[in-house]
C-alpha cells in the first residue's frame, strides 16, 4: 500500500493472517522503532500514531513481509474535541479499576485518550464505509483535568443531566468558540 492520505493522526490495522504466531511491526518514518504483535485466532490489531508527513511501516510475519506508506495531512477541521477528566470537589480522582492495576488521574487520562483515538477511528473509518468519505473531526492530543466545585457527595445524588448543567465547562478557561468536549468523571 502506498500514498494512502490520512486525515487523523491514529490509524487503526485489523487483519487475519495464518500460521504465525505473531508479527514484527517496524516502523522507518519518521523514527525507526520495532515491537512485536500477539496474534488471536490469527488475527490482529494495533494503533499507529502517525506524524505530519509521511509515515512508513512494515509488518513481518512468516517469511512475508508488507511493507506501507501512509502520509497524514492534518485536517482542516474547524471543530475540535477536547477530551476532559472531571473531577469534584473533594475526590482524588481514582475510578473504579482492577486492584492489579493503577486507578490515578494519569492512569484515567491515558486511558480517555486511548478511547478517544479509537472514536476518531471508527467515526473516519465507519463514514467512510457507508460512502461518505473518510472525514473526521480533530482531537486535541492531551486530556485536560477539569477541577468543578460540585461536591463529590453531592454529584452522586443528582442525574447525568443535572450533573452536566452544573458543570460549568462553558465557563471556565477551557472555553472556545468550535471546541466540543468529551468527558468522564472519577467513579466509586
Amino acid at each position: 500500500m502506498h500514498g494512502i492520505v490520512e486525515n487523523y493522526k491514529e490509524k487503526l490495522i485489523c487483519n487475519k493472517t495464518l500460521g504465525s504466531s505473531e508479527i514484527k511491526l517496524i516502523t522507518h518514518e519518521p523514527q525507526k522503532a520495532e515491537k512485536f504483535l500477539s496474534l488471536r485466532q490469527h488475527k490482529f490489531k494495533t494503533l499507529l500514531e502517525l506524524v505530519n508527513g509521511n509515515n512508513k511501516f512494515e509488518f513481518q510475519f512468516a517469511c512475508q513481509t508488507l511493507s506501507f506508506d501512509l502520509r497524514y495531512c492534518k485536517s482542516d477541521a474547524e471543530n475540535t474535541v477536547m477530551p476532559l477528566y472531571v473531577m469534584c470537589l473533594g475526590h482524588d480522582g481514582t475510578f473504579q479499576a482492577p486492584s492489579n492495576q493503577r486507578n490515578n488521574i494519569e492512569s484515567a487520562c491515558k486511558r480517555i485518550l486511548l478511547c478517544s483515538k479509537l472514536l476518531q477511528c471508527f467515526t473516519a473509518e465507519n463514514l467512510m464505509e457507508n460512502g461518505l468519505g473518510r472525514k473526521t473531526f480533530h482531537l486535541e492530543d492531551k486530556v485536560q483535568v477539569f477541577n468543578t466545585t460540585i461536591n463529590y457527595s453531592d454529584a452522586r445524588e443528582i442525574s447525568q443531566e443535572h450533573l452536566w448543567e452544573q458543570i460549568d465547562v462553558m465557563g471556565s478557561i477551557y472555553e472556545k468558540c468550535l471546541m466540543e468536549y468529551l468527558f468522564i468523571s472519577q467513579q466509586r
